[in-house]
């Protein structure tokens, strides 16, 4: 028994020391620094002024060397550790009065008593008082078999509750698993028309329901553990201490978030009537856009198109102002992590989208400028095709070839933009093709074969006529230039296919021969080369002045 009592004391020692170990101060400070005095985990006091030429670390070395040598005194008593104070004293004096004598223990400062938490009067004086008792007691409890053993009894019944504890948790567990395994068999043998569709489904939810089981099991064997440790540690007087602070790990965190979640919950409040606010705000300003965007509603210089491009603009104005006005009573938006935090984003933001700010900044401008709307026909840059998207960033066109294309805005902004369906909506838009003729020709005979072309052709607008231009005279030919009113300019490739091989047919039956492309052959000067028809012989004088 001596032997296990002295066993005790060495782990009593040990734990205080280790305890009672913290992290040494730099060496310019260790002069100043507070200096606590812990034993068993159990704070006494803490010592922060200078006392008789001693600093507050050399005052708390030495007061912990004083009480654990209290435990070699014989007979020692709890009632026995005192204080004097009559009042107006600076330094108030801790002793132990044991058998007529009187050991001295500590001098307490107002500096010391400040630091400690406590009000340099009686009533400060006295929790001291009573900390140094509670250690007494603990010191006393390690002299007595008799607590050592029922101690050490509560441990071995807590530790085989613990395990019974364990045992039935992990066979719950299994039983659990079993059960939803007979229960997914019986339920398919029940339900054998749906037995196709359950197995494909059910598989998964069995594997949900296992995980929910395992971790359910997980969770009472971590909380058993949780209960478990701190209670053994109570049963002994030098780890009772840590058992208080195993059991704060967790309930000072959930005290200080419950405590913080009531102090949130007005300004919650007011953060939901805001988003409610904003809500209503921005359904009201919706129905405001959409009757101008229908023409019920007319500002004067608003144009209807803009009108769904805007409610998008002011919808982010109307948040961003929202999120300006919330954001004090967000929780955590006062400390200075959560400011530190938001400083970072916000930088990352502007150095990463500074691409993205000019798409959106150039989306707005092109929405503004209304160069093009969804569905017309247009060319920018060298893609020709059907507008089907217009975003902030982006503008999508289709192809006649059905090739999707995605092109930024700012790029869009920076380059020529020709709209097809503007002027086709009002039947003036003009598709124009160049021919060139030989000298050969009258000019008037391919006026008319070209505008008997034109006519020919399905949706060239027959209500205003074609015109033709004679653009060039060449060396070897004369460009003439046809042009023709059209309607449809989605299918202007179409249009000018059919134009084309309408220009080919009447001036195949005219007898007109184009030159354009221009070709090499080798001809004799008096045959034409007509599609489909024999050459006809053109004679030719020549003549010469002598």
């Amino acid at each position: 028994m001596k032997f296990i009592l002295r066993l005790l004391s060495i782990f009593a020692l040990t734990a205080s020391c280790l305890t009672a170990l913290g992290q040494e101060p730099e060496p310019q400070a260790a002069a100043t620094a507070p200096g606590p005095v812990k034993v068993f985990g159990r704070e006494i006091v803490t010592f922060s002024s200078e006392l008789q030429g001693k600093t507050p670390q050399q005052r708390s070395e030495a007061l912990r060397s004083r009480l654990e040598r209290l435990k070699d005194v014989d007979q020692i008593k709890p009632d026995e550790v005192s204080y004097q104070y009559f009042g107006g004293e600076r330094h108030v004096p801790f002793f132990l009065e044991h058998g007529g004598n009187r050991q001295w223990l500590f001098q307490l400062t107002e500096a010391d008593a400040n630091a400690s938490g406590l009000m340099f009067n009686d009533q400060g004086f006295s929790e001291v008082q009573t900390r140094l008792r509670a250690l007494v007691s603990d010191y006393l409890k390690l002299r007595e078999p008799k607590q050592l053993l029922m101690a050490i009894l509560w441990i071995l019944l807590s530790t085989a509750a613990y395990i019974v504890i364990v045992k039935l948790v992990l066979r719950s567990r299994r039983w659990l698993r079993g059960s939803l395994d007979r229960g997914r068999e019986g339920l398919l043998r029940r339900v054998p028309v749906l037995q196709g569709f359950l197995r494909a489904n059910i598989r998964y939810l069995l594997k949900f329901n296992q995980t929910v089981v395992d971790l359910a099991g997980l969770l009472g064997i971590v909380v058993a553990t949780y209960v478990f440790v701190p209670l053994i540690l109570s049963f002994l007087p030098w780890t009772a201490s840590w058992s208080d602070s195993l059991f704060n790990f967790v309930l000072t965190p959930i005290q200080w978030l419950f405590h913080g979640l009531i102090q949130i919950v007005p300004n919650l409040f007011f953060i939901a009537i805001i988003i409610m606010a904003l809500r209503f705000l921005l359904k009201f300003i919706l129905f405001l856009f959409e009757e101008i965007a229908e023409g019920a509603i007319r500002v004067e210089g608003f144009h209807p198109d803009w009108a769904l491009p805007t409610y998008k603009i002011v919808r982010m104005l109307v948040i961003a102002l929202g999120i300006v006005i919330s954001f004090p009573y967000i929780p955590g938006s006062s400390s200075p992590a959560f400011q530190g935090v938001s400083v970072f984003i916000g930088v990352l933001v502007s150095f990463g989208s500074s691409s993205a700010i000019g798409n959106i900044v150039a989306g707005v401008v092109i929405t503004y400028m209304r160069p093009f709307r969804v569905g017309d026909r247009v060319k920018i840059a060298d893609t020709v095709g059907d507008v089907i998207e217009k975003e902030l960033l982006v503008t999508r066109i289709r192809t006649i070839k059905n090739e999707d294309i995605t092109i930024p805005n700012s790029l869009i902004l920076a380059s020529h933009i020709i709209n097809y369906s503007v002027k086709a909506a009002e039947g003036k838009l003009i598709l124009n093709t160049t021919v060139t003729i030989g000298y050969d020709v009258p000019w008037v005979k391919v006026h008319e074969a070209l505008i008997e072309a034109a006519n020919r052709t399905k949706d060239i607008h027959d209500e205003m006529p074609p015109f033709v231009l004679q653009k060039a005279l060449n060396d070897y030919n004369v460009a003439y230039e046809l042009n023709a009113y059209t309607r449809e300019a989605s299918v202007m490739a179409k249009t000018y296919s059919e134009l084309h091989g309408n220009i080919q047919d009447v001036f195949g039956e005219r007898d007109i021969e184009i030159l354009s492309p221009a070709y090499t052959s080798l001809r004799d000067g008096h045959a034409l080369t007509l599609p489909g028809r024999e050459p006809s012989n053109r004679s030719f004088q020549v003549s010469t002045k002598s």
